[in-house]
This record gives C-alpha cells, sequence and structure tokens, in this order.
C-alpha cells in the first residue's frame, strides 16, 4: 500500500469516500432494482394471472347462471308466471353482457401458450353454447316446450365441458401466479444475500481503509511526537524514518533537514568554542609570561637601584674623606709655614 501512502491525505480521503459511496450505491440500486423487479413481476401478476383469474371466474359464474336460470324459465313459462320468467329473462340478460365482457377481457390477456391454448378452446366451443341457450330463450318465446328442452339438456352438456376447461384454465393461471410469486421471492432472496454481501464488503472495506489511514496518520504522528521529544532533551541524533510521499512524508523531511542544520549549526558552535577556549589559554600563559619577565626586570632594576645607591654612597664618602684631607692639608700647610 505505499503508493496508498505516497497519496496527499485529502486524496486519501476522498478516494476511501468514494468508494465507500460507490458501495452504499450499489447496495441502493441492487435495491431498487429487486423492488422494481418485484413491482413489475407484480404488476405482470395483476395484469395477467389475477385478473385473467377473475375474468375466468366471471365466465363461470355466467355459466353456472345460465344453468340455474334456464330450468327455472321453463318451470314459469310451465307455471304461465310472466312476471317471473321476465325477471330471469332480464337476468339472463344482465349474466349474458357479463360474460361478453369477461370473455372480451380474456382474450386481451398475456397468457402462454398453454393457457392460450385452453382459452381458444373455451371459446370455440362456448359459441356453439351460447347459440344453443339463444335458441332455447327462443324455443320459450313461441312456446316450444320440446325444443327447448332438446337445448337445455345440450346446453347444460356444453357446459359441463366448457366449465371443466375454465377449470383447468384457472388451474393453468393458478399455477402461473404461484411460480411467478417464487420467481419473485428467488429475486428477493437473492437481492437480499447480494445486498447482504455488498454490505459486509462495505464494512469490510471502511475497517480496511480506517486502518490504512490510522497507520498513515497516527504512525508518522507518533514519529514525529518521537522525534519532537528527543529534541527536547537536547538529542539532536534523533531522525524520522519515514518513506512516504504526502504531507506528513514531506513534513518529516524536513524536519530531519533542520535536525541537520541545527546539529550542523551546534558543532560549529562547539567548534568555534574551542577554538576561543584555546585562544584564551594562548592569551593567558602569554600574560603569565610577561608577568615573570617583569618581575625578573623589577628585580634587575632593584638591584641597579641598589647598586646606584651604594656607589652614590661611595662617592659621598670619597667626598668626604677629599674635603677632610683637603682640610689637613690646608691645616699642615699652615702649620709649615
Amino acid at each position: 500500500m505505499k503508493w496508498f501512502n505516497n497519496l496527499k491525505i485529502g486524496v486519501k480521503v476522498v478516494i476511501s469516500s468514494a468508494v465507500f459511496i460507490l458501495l452504499m450505491n450499489v447496495i441502493f440500486w441492487q435495491g431498487y432494482s429487486a423492488l422494481g423487479s418485484v413491482n413489475r413481476g407484480f404488476s405482470d401478476f395483476y395484469q395477467n394471472q389475477f385478473i385473467g383469474i377473475e375474468q375466468s371466474n366471471n365466465l363461470q359464474k355466467a355459466i353456472l347462471a345460465f344453468r340455474m336460470n334456464l330450468p327455472l324459465a321453463v318451470r314459469a313459462v310451465e307455471a304461465e308466471d310472466k312476471e317471473s320468467f321476465d325477471r330471469i329473462v332480464r337476468d339472463h340478460d344482465i349474466q349474458a353482457a357479463l360474460y361478453k365482457n369477461s370473455l372480451a377481457k380474456l382474450k386481451k390477456i398475456s397468457l402462454n401458450v398453454e393457457e392460450r391454448t385452453l382459452a381458444e378452446n373455451f371459446e370455440a366451443r362456448a359459441a356453439p353454447a351460447a347459440a344453443n341457450r339463444v335458441k332455447f330463450v327462443e324455443a320459450l318465446n313461441r312456446g316450444d316446450r320440446e325444443a327447448a328442452g332438446r337445448y337445455l339438456d345440450v346446453y347444460i352438456e356444453q357446459t359441463s365441458i366448457i366449465l371443466s376447461i375454465a377449470d383447468n384454465l384457472n388451474a393453468k393461471m393458478s399455477n402461473a401466479a404461484v411460480r411467478l410469486k417464487e420467481g419473485m421471492d428467488q429475486d428477493m432472496r437473492s437481492s437480499f444475500v447480494f445486498s447482504v454481501v455488498i454490505l459486509a464488503i462495505a464494512l469490510i472495506f471502511g475497517v480496511f481503509v480506517t486502518f490504512i489511514l490510522s497507520r498513515a496518520v497516527t504512525r508518522p504522528a507518533g514519529l514525529v511526537l518521537k522525534f519532537a521529544d528527543k529534541l527536547a532533551d537536547n538529542d539532536l541524533t534523533g531522525r524520522i524514518d519515514l518513506d512516504q510521499e504526502d504531507e506528513l512524508g514531506r513534513l518529516a523531511r524536513a524536519l530531519n533537514r533542520a535536525a541537520d542544520n541545527l546539529d550542523s549549526t551546534v558543532a560549529s558552535v562547539i567548534e568555534g568554542g574551542e577554538t576561543l577556549l584555546k585562544a584564551v589559554e594562548q592569551i593567558s600563559d602569554g600574560n603569565q609570561d610577561l608577568s615573570q619577565r617583569t618581575s625578573e626586570q623589577a628585580s634587575a632594576l632593584e638591584e641597579i637601584a641598589s647598586t646606584v645607591e651604594e656607589a652614590t654612597a661611595s662617592t659621598q664618602l670619597n667626598a668626604d674623606n677629599a674635603v677632610d684631607a683637603d682640610s689637613v692639608a690646608k691645616t699642615s700647610s699652615e702649620l709649615a709655614e
């Protein structure tokens, strides 16, 4: 990780933050994608399976209503109950409209091949049954109960097959819905596992980057502090051994140069002091020699002064003697005269 240590501290922080943010975005977009997939799956389920099953159930309800109302219509005609017959006919028209609407919606739904085949088979068999149902109503209106009975029997037989096809179609669409749900569950589990893995990677990366940044900052700071402690204790031998190109590395090299310069300056001062001490010692030795010579000269001068005084005293004595001799000579001369 030397290349990382050589980066500036700000660049280290930016890179680490960018990678961490990138991992968080991966988690976010994975969750967003999974949510979109679930939403699309639900929309597909609602638009196809749910609505398809709903329309198929409506068709079955309408057919069952027909099968229930048609015998009631026969009984109403036999009882000559026109009011009940008219009510049954109105209900028949309502169920017929519901049947047509549900069949139209079912044909618009996106079905798979097997479901589409069943829907087409349902529609193919439902058309003759609907025609027989119409003929049944017409026969009742004409009062032809025998023909109405035949149409009713055929209609009931036809609708039994149609209801079986509708049940099969519902089962297929229900199975498709179950498979879709299982697929959605699998997608959610996969998304969850992926998010957990990315989150674990992000956490591991965060711990790793924290450790690297800590070493990249605290270790140099510790070396600088140790160097400063030695410098405070007047120990100029310490140096910062830090091979980094960031701000702390440059600071360490600058402090090392400052220590080198300070060490050189102190050495120069010590050398100058030693030179000055030698000069002072030489001057002291010269002063002692001069003092000794001065003492010797003073002693010589004292001896000379003593000699001069002795000579002066001898001279004075000689002068006194000369005066005395001269006095004796004058006295002798006077005596001689």
